[in-house]
């Protein structure tokens, strides 16, 4: 039996339709969010219908990211979740900023001994006064270095800065990450 025209260029379409159909395809990419226009439209049987027209977009993007270079130890939300102001997002292994703290601690503590020791004996007259400044000087250097050693370990925690919702994430735990690259 002979195919007419029309029929087979219909088997021929059919066909192509088919190959198409079966290659690989990749992932869709998401694109950023863009604004949604909302019209809303409220009936009510004793008025005329009421229309209002809006957009629903996001109010602002943050691009989040750790003020330290180190080793990602926790990443605690997903894409899609949603995250209230303060939450912890994602922390750094904090061992070495943990022992500064420590270390600092502990010298602020001999320090704050030193000065009452060297005040009292200056008090007393054993030993000149100058002594006494320089123990007030190291207790002033120790509480110091507390603070910052404080402020390095609250550097490997990403808190949110506001409530919303996590749009993309960046980094995994065990990956290396530089000052200021966005891990959400």
């Amino acid at each position: 039996m002979r195919l007419s025209k029309p029929s087979s260029l219909s088997v021929c379409l059919m066909l192509f339709c088919v190959a198409i159909g079966c290659q690989a395809r990749e992932a869709p990419v998401s694109a950023p969010a863009l604004p949604v226009v909302v019209t809303l439209k409220v009936e009510h049987s004793d008025m005329p219908a009421l229309v209002r027209r809006g957009t629903v977009s996001a109010k602002s993007r943050y691009h989040l990211g750790f003020q330290v270079p180190g080793v990602v130890a926790s990443v605690c939300c997903r894409t899609g979740d949603r995250v209230k102001q303060g939450q912890v997002l994602a922390t750094l292994r904090a061992t070495e900023a943990g022992a500064r703290l420590a270390a600092a601690k502990a010298a602020r503590s001999k320090a704050e001994r030193d000065h009452a020791m060297a005040s009292g004996l200056a008090e007393s007259g054993s030993v000149a006064p100058v002594v006494a400044k320089d123990a007030r000087d190291q207790l002033a250097i120790a509480e110091a270095q507390t603070q910052l050693a404080s402020e390095a370990l609250r550097l490997t925690q990403i808190k949110s800065p506001v409530k919303g919702t996590v749009q993309q994430r960046f980094a995994e735990p065990g990956e290396v990450v530089t000052s200021g690259l966005p891990v959400l």
